[in-house]
């Protein structure tokens, strides 16, 4: 019984901390530049096509399979046409500041497993 009621209390708690990442600035500013993404047909597009051509690669690369010539020529001429353009660049930055904010609760979570095992101290 009072492992059922740890549980319920680290759940609430995670979902208490994914209220605050919500009304953290990391994630205002990530949601207003996925909005301006949106607001703009082409932007967009120009976006969508570089997260399915990401997606594939990243599947591939899973499945132990090679990227072909042509992926890899597709991906970097896409990644260059979004570096170019100011709304993806600016998702993609705040993108990653969200996640470094992630990686560090992550890092927190994951004390004292590493603590245990010794690979953290």
């Amino acid at each position: 019984m009072n492992t059922l009621i740890i549980e319920d209390t680290i759940r609430e708690r995670a979902t208490e901390l994914e209220k605050e990442i919500r009304l953290s600035k990391e994630y205002i500013q990530l949601k207003e530049a996925y909005h301006n993404i949106n607001e703009d047909e082409m932007t967009k597009k120009l976006f969508d096509n570089f997260r399915k051509l990401q997606e594939s690669l990243q599947k591939k690369q899973m499945a132990n399979e090679r990227p072909t010539e042509e992926e890899i020529t597709k991906l970097q001429n896409l990644a260059k046409r979004i570096q170019e353009n100011e709304r993806i660049s600016k998702l993609l930055e705040a993108e990653q500041r969200l996640g470094f904010v992630i990686d560090e609760i992550n890092k927190i979570f994951m004390k004292p497993m590493g603590e245990l095992y010794g690979d953290m101290k």
